[in-house]
């Protein structure tokens, strides 16, 4: 199986997110691997298309695309986010549709959830067959349980991939649209719409809160002596 690593860190080789990759590398030898320093590089691949052009190359002969990544901030580092709009901005998802991927990111377990839902959402939206993620903590692979636990994920994704298994999307695609912005006439303070209440009566607020009667604090917050309030209680 060919397995392109696509590395997000900006660190390159010294990523610690790598350090997994190559933890599977040397259990898998099967396998074969080849990595990609898409963070590391990107100003190159944003400058020069032909470096560009050859990593859409090595997209196109994979059977599996890995993406390894630390997490940033709740989410991917920017080269990564960048990477993936200049995908989008050349037109070149054409060469991920239809592959299968996977992401492992290392954390502190901190929102890193977050982070493999974004690439799954992108990965659906490309037409790849997501699989899933591996989610490590900083030194898991110091520890029996960490790797043990990365490679009960990487032989289920393995397996996967030689099967050909199924991978429901989790996300509607995003459909574009064309919007147009045509400004109106401008109009004065007095002619843009407004509240309006009847003549000689007093308003009535309708609250819906989660609750099952109006106590505590959302019911000792809002209740205003002077109006008729209405609760629908959910």
């Amino acid at each position: 199986m060919n397995i392109l690593v696509l590395n997000g860190s900006p660190k390159g080789e010294l990523s610690v997110t790598l350090q997994y990759v190559a933890y599977l590398q040397k259990t898998f030898s099967r396998h074969t691997f080849k990595i990609e320093h898409i963070a590391q590089r990107i100003k190159r691949l944003e400058r020069d298309e032909a470096a560009f052009d050859a990593t859409l190359a090595d997209v196109r002969a994979a059977d599996l695309v890995l993406w390894a990544t630390p997490v940033y901030y709740f989410l991917v580092p920017g080269q990564v986010k960048r990477f993936i709009e200049l995908v989008d901005e050349r037109g070149a998802v054409e060469a991920f549709a239809g592959r299968y991927t996977a992401v492992v990111t290392t954390s502190i377990h901190f929102f890193d959830h977050v982070a493999h839902n974004y690439l799954a959402g992108i990965c659906e939206d490309w037409g790849m067959h997501f699989y899933g993620g591996h989610s490590a903590e900083m030194k898991d692979l110091l520890k029996d349980a960490g790797r043990a636990q990365l490679m009960r994920f990487a032989e289920g994704l393995f397996a996967a991939v030689e099967q050909a298994a199924v991978t429901p999307a989790n996300y509607a695609p995003v459909i574009p649209h064309e919007l147009a912005y045509l400004p109106g006439a401008a109009r004065t303070a007095a002619e843009l719409p407004g509240l309006t209440i009847n003549p000689g009566q007093e308003p009535r607020p309708l609250i819906i809160a989660d609750g099952l009667e109006p106590v505590m604090n959302i019911g000792l917050e809002m209740v205003d002596s002077r109006h008729e309030t209405n609760w629908i209680s959910k």
